[in-house]
């Protein structure tokens, strides 16, 4: 049976402040993960607990604790064979920490992190070997056949497949050297640096990771690989090509990914889909100092605990979520409806930014008398349950569950005539135009 990862639960560690807990399952088994948040929320202290709680090592040591609150760290993994792994630390100075872990993330580390890539070439042979080895050395039964495996890939996935005969993987005494060279059609030889663009040096660093975690994983270690944020820098061309590749060479692995950019989240779901490849996606938001990240299932999770919170008449927890959905829907739809807002420094947009737009599209509308309602509760200082009821009439006339697809603008003779779901079922047709459709369809 493959290793994977069942759930994650960390407290007072790095940006995480308050306990959160992460479960990895779908349909009842381990599946992968999409963790999706602003630069800055969270995304990555997520990331560093699983290598700290798999691998015994963390970038940056010293900020482990978190420095908000006066608590010890706590960072708890279960895995798919019911084995546990734990990092514990007190805050008391001289205090050690206490690990408890598995063998199943040993061999190679499984993490793929931007600098990783954009680093890759920069960095000195005799220092290469340190980062897929960490602490451990690399043994000589994953490097066997490596040059051969990474040659494929590459030749697979780049337009230089004429020009390039094989790529090889140098090592050196006792594998402290890592070194690349290209044999040419034409018999000569070169460092990829000397002929490859940039987007294909980059390709070649995400293929010999990923050539390389294979091969450990073909060697005993768990089938996981994480990518945090890894694809920002990369040419879009390439990181599809890539995810792709991915997608249809790992389908049993467990694929973990962290982004930040909305519009590659919604094409990494759309990818998995249509592979039929189990995925759960998070999203990260409101981080403060005192609380850390706010960390939700996608928007009809947190649907379903606004309804559960409203059962249960948990006043708080729905004005709360409540407040929390319509932020969530609003920023789906700013850019599906093709609203117009200030641009402001890194993306960075609240609630009163974009519910003006949206607004001003939905009022066109058959949904004027939601979002006018919306407009209305927004404005008070004590929202009531109403508000969060009307926000769930607002999530189902928007969202639609057959198709799993937001609302976007629909066009007829270059006119933005209405908002429709991708299959359909959801149509908003604007006021305006809805006569003369109708008048056209019969004819």
């Amino acid at each position: 049976m493959s290793i994977k990862i069942v759930s994650l639960e960390i407290e007072s560690f790095r940006g995480i402040s308050l306990p959160r807990k992460i479960d990895f399952i779908k349909n009842g088994r381990s599946c992968s993960s999409l963790i999706v948040g602003d630069n800055g929320s969270g995304k990555s202290s997520i990331i560093d607990a699983i290598e700290l709680v798999t691998r015994r090592m963390v970038p940056h040591k010293i900020n482990i604790p978190n420095k908000f609150i006066n608590k010890g760290v706590k960072i708890k993994m279960m895995l798919s064979d019911n084995s546990v792994s734990v990092y514990e630390l007190e805050i008391s100075e001289g205090g050690k920490p206490i690990f408890v872990s598995t063998k199943h993330f040993t061999k190679i580390p499984f993490i793929i992190r931007r600098k990783d890539i954009s680093q890759f070439w920069n960095t000195q042979d005799g220092k290469k070997r340190k980062i897929f080895s960490g602490r451990t050395r690399i043994s000589g039964d994953i490097l066997i056949g490596l040059s051969e495996s990474i040659t494929k890939t590459f030749l697979d996935l780049t337009t230089l497949k004429n020009e390039i005969s094989k790529i090889w993987l140098l090592t050196g005494e006792e594998t402290e050297k890592l070194s690349f060279s290209i044999t040419l059609e034409n018999n000569n030889k070169v460092y990829p640096e000397q002929i490859l663009s940039e987007a294909n040096l980059d390709m070649l660093a995400f293929i010999i990771h990923i050539e390389l975690i294979k091969k450990a994983v073909e060697a005993g270690q768990a089938p996981v690989l994480v990518l945090d944020d890894v694809f920002q820098s990369i040419d879009s061309g390439i990181r599809l090509k890539i995810v792709e590749h991915i997608i249809k060479n790992l389908r049993d692995w467990q694929i973990i990914i962290t982004v930040h950019d909305r519009l590659w989240k919604e094409q990494l779901c759309e990818l998995f889909k249509m592979n039929n490849i189990d995925l759960v996606v998070y999203e990260i938001k409101r981080w403060d100092s005192k609380n850390g990240p706010i960390i939700y299932f996608d928007s009809m999770n947190l649907y379903e605990a606004l309804k559960e919170n409203i059962d249960k008449w948990d006043i708080n927890e729905i004005i709360s979520n409540a407040s929390i959905l319509l932020e969530k829907i609003c920023f789906e739809l700013s850019w599906r409806l093709e609203i117009a807002v200030v641009k402001k420094k890194d993306d960075q947009y609240t609630l009163g930014d974009l519910w003006p737009g949206i607004y001003e599209e939905l009022k066109k509308t058959n949904l004027n008398d939601i979002s006018t309602e919306i407009d209305k509760m927004l404005n008070l200082r004590e929202k009531s349950i109403e508000f969060a009821r009307v926000i769930l009439r607002l999530s189902d006339n928007t969202y639609c569950k057959d198709c799993g697809h937001w609302i976007r603008n629909i066009k007829y003779d270059n006119k933005c005539i209405g908002k429709s779901c991708r299959c359909g079922t959801l149509n908003l047709f604007e006021k305006k135009y809805l006569d003369g459709i109708t008048k056209r369809i019969v004819k």
